[in-house]
């Protein structure tokens, strides 16, 4: 039965048809003609001394991604660290360390670590 609605048929659902990938490829050859000129322009906004610092740090940073490409962001995984090594002592003047950064004031007087238990291990301090 021709016409209305039948499951599978038709373009997938976002994808592009032939016309709009066409044009889009058009579009960035046309684009790719004036990359000298972008470039020379971004290099002229990041020399300008009266262009305002956020529009010479865009120009810098967009120059340097064409450049070099995108910086890669780094992430640690895992555990952040290894303190099996540090005494109580030590690990406590580092959490007193990183709280005082942070602008957290803690109790002198009480310690910070009482009890230590190794994550995987069954020894504890």
């Amino acid at each position: 039965m021709p016409g209305g609605y039948r499951p599978g048929a038709g373009r997938p659902k976002g994808s592009l048809n032939k016309s709009t990938l066409e044009k889009g490829r058009a579009i960035g050859e046309l684009a790719k003609e004036f990359t000298e000129e972008a470039i020379q322009t971004l290099v002229a906004i990041m020399r300008d001394p009266t262009a305002t610092a956020p529009a010479r740090v865009s120009a810098a940073d967009k120059i340097l991604e064409r450049g070099w490409g995108k910086a890669i962001a780094q992430v640690e995984i895992g555990r952040p660290g290894d303190f099996s090594h540090l005494s109580d002592e030590e690990l406590e003047r580092r959490i007193l360390e990183g709280a005082r950064e942070l602008g957290i004031s803690a109790v002198e007087d009480e310690p910070v670590v009482d009890e230590m238990i190794l994550v995987g291990s069954s020894k504890a301090h």
